[in-house]
């Protein structure tokens, strides 16, 4: 990992809450049935980029080399 070294205190407040089985119950059956608003189905369907924003990108990205892949990489790639 990059960057700051985190204490192990600090790792366990960022891992969060673990919740038991009947909390977890619990919370199910209160969100059952709720319908979704239009708004918030749409903002769950991801990221709408305009055309000139992909241009960008893809001008951005045009002539970057990649290394060439493992071979261990070649071989999960062929059992798809």
């Amino acid at each position: 990992m990059k960057g700051r070294k985190l204490s192990a205190e600090h790792i366990k407040k960022l891992t969060g809450l673990k919740r038991s089985a009947e909390t977890c119950a619990k919370i199910s059956k209160a969100k059952l049935g709720r319908k979704l608003s239009a708004e918030h189905i749409k903002k769950l369907t991801g990221i709408k980029r305009s055309k000139e924003t992909k241009a960008k990108m893809s001008k951005a990205h045009k002539g970057k080399k990649r290394k060439p892949f493992s071979a261990e990489h070649k071989a999960k790639m062929s059992r798809v």
